[in-house]
């Protein structure tokens, strides 16, 4: 796991660290890795999408995020916005 190697190369004790880790679920590392995201959109919305997910991607990596999260993360963030402008855009009837 990248966390628990980050935490030991940055000089966390192990017991710390595994205590630490041992709250940290997947659920709620995506959370953060959504928010993060969501975040990030609001300051690259004008970049085209394939430019906002290669940002979005690296921050994620930058951050620790695995790459198939990472990606995961980006592909829902942006599909749900683009989901959002084609609701706002569509004529109210």
């Amino acid at each position: 796991m990248p966390w628990r190697t980050s935490l030991r190369t940055k000089g966390v004790d192990r017991d710390v660290a595994d205590a630490a880790l041992e709250v940290v679920t997947d659920d709620s590392e995506r959370a953060a890795a959504r928010r993060l995201v969501t975040a990030r959109l609001r300051s690259i919305e004008r970049l085209p999408p394939d430019k906002q997910a290669q940002r979005l991607a690296g921050l994620l990596a930058r951050k620790g995020y695995g790459a198939g999260v990472a990606y995961e993360i980006v592909r829902e963030v942006l599909g749900e916005r683009a989901a959002e402008l084609a609701d706002e855009a569509a004529p109210i009837e």
